[in-house]
């Protein structure tokens, strides 16, 4: 899960919760996309830190693969769950394709963040 400091960073717009009571439809989704994102990019780090994890122990003996089981979730998200490969042995191509797929969904997730948060910070401002 993201620190506080990590989902408003220095000049984000993240304003009171009083101020969301006056738009209950609107702001409910904004900050269920921004949860869904946030979720997204926690599995993304699961899937970098496996692949890496992966690559960095390749040449280990009898070194079992880390891989990260997804799930979604009710209302939203995704769970994930580490487990190891049944059988020993490194799968470099597939470790360095997971790193790309990984990097390139916490990306997304975050460019889907940020945009939740500007679209409720101007929202907001709109709403005095």
């Amino acid at each position: 899960m993201l620190a506080h400091s990590a989902c408003f960073p220095p000049g984000s717009r993240h304003h009171g919760a009083g101020r969301l009571a006056r738009l209950p439809g609107m702001t409910s989704a904004l900050m269920s996309s921004a949860a869904i994102a946030r979720s997204g990019m926690g599995a993304a780090l699961a899937g970098l830190g496996a692949q890496g994890h992966n690559l960095a122990n390749a040449a280990t003996d009898g070194f079992r693969r880390q891989q990260v089981q997804s799930a979604t979730q009710d209302g939203g998200g995704v769970a994930t769950t580490l487990t190891r490969a049944a059988q020993p042995g490194a799968a470099l191509e597939t470790d360095v394709v997971g790193l790309l797929q990984s990097k390139n969904a916490f990306l997304a997730n975050l460019a889907v963040f940020r945009a939740s948060d500007a679209a409720l910070g101007s929202l907001l401002d709109a709403t005095g």
